[in-house]
């Protein structure tokens, strides 16, 4: 695997990190990093369960998932799963999630 950082002229903040793979990745360690995703994702879950636990939101227990979405927008999409979530927890809470927020990453 090669990595190539490239400059972004302003008013980019960051620069541009691309890996480009070379071979393909061991089977094991693709598995491995599954795992890892999945395990923070599940715990993800745990954190929106425990939320909705505490507020004593009224959304069935098979609808609790944190919100996760391919863009903002999509996130931002009224009537969206990540907002009829968000709708029943109080202002604090709804703001730390919104500011866990990831930039969008694209893939080439």
């Amino acid at each position: 695997m090669s990595i190539e950082i490239k400059d972004l002229p302003p008013p980019a903040e960051s620069n541009l990190i691309i890996a480009l793979e070379n071979e393909l990745l061991p089977l094991l360690f693709q598995a491995e990093v599954g795992a890892y995703i999945n395990s923070i994702r599940s715990s993800l879950d745990v954190l929106a369960m425990a939320l909705v636990k505490r507020h004593n939101t009224q959304i069935r227990e098979d609808r609790v998932f944190f919100p996760i979405a391919k863009s903002k927008e999509e996130f931002e999409r009224r009537g969206s799963g990540a907002q009829k979530f968000l709708e029943g927890l109080p202002e604090l809470d709804r703001r730390l999630i919104e500011h866990m927020a990831v930039p969008e990453v694209t893939v080439h």
